[in-house]
């Protein structure tokens, strides 16, 4: 806000902050902050783009869920949550992912065998209007339980977009791809209870 400056800036930057103070909606604020610097800044756009980038002042595309689950036993392997591609996306960030979740809450054994993981599927449909799920990546952690602990934890990952030198599991999200988040537990007695979770893509 150091680049505001006269009487005609500084009405221009008052309205802009009580926008943003209204704002939950991080399209809007982007749209927002892109108009302003545009239309009443005239910063070129390749400019702004840049400046966007650098505050992280990006779209996004969410998808959650509040069911609440209780799944175990030995190789539990259930999809909880999808996300589908974003349409307007031309270049991707990063994706973020929240789980509330918790195990049994006892463990007689070592290690925590509780977790959640992601990966990029594709959904194709047949004449005979069958769905097959292909996976297009392997798994990534997203989070794992505290072992033995009855009480819910929120877990927070987020995975940024591959350099172009680098391939991680959003290598693969296309056109036409889905990310999906999968609970997990290993070994009868374990169990994940889940509350929520959210799946939150970033991009412009």
């Amino acid at each position: 806000m150091g680049l505001v400056h006269g009487k005609g800036r500084k009405k221009s930057h008052g309205r802009m902050s009580g926008n943003l103070k209204q704002m939950d909606d991080p399209n809007k604020y982007h749209d927002i902050i892109k108009n302003i610097l545009i239309d009443e800044l005239a910063v070129p756009y390749p400019v702004t783009q840049l400046i966007l980038d650098y505050a992280q002042i990006w779209k996004s595309q969410t998808a959650e869920s509040k069911e609440e689950l209780e799944y175990g036993g030995d190789n539990l392997n259930l999809k909880y949550l999808i996300i589908e591609y974003p349409s307007d996306l031309k270049i991707l960030k990063c994706v973020d992912v929240t789980v509330e979740s918790h195990d049994q809450g006892w463990a007689s054994g070592p290690g925590s065998w509780t977790w959640g993981e992601i990966a990029i599927f594709r959904d194709t449909v047949n004449a005979d209007l069958e769905h097959t799920e292909t996976e297009l990546s392997n798994r990534v952690d997203v989070y794992r339980n505290k072992r033995a602990c009855n009480d819910f934890q929120r877990h927070e990952k987020r995975i940024y977009a591959p350099l172009s030198t680098q391939t991680n599991v959003l290598s693969h999200f296309k056109e036409d791809t889905h990310i999906g988040l999968w609970l997990r537990s290993r070994f009868p007695g374990w169990a994940n209870y889940t509350r929520y979770a959210k799946i939150r893509v970033w991009y412009t």
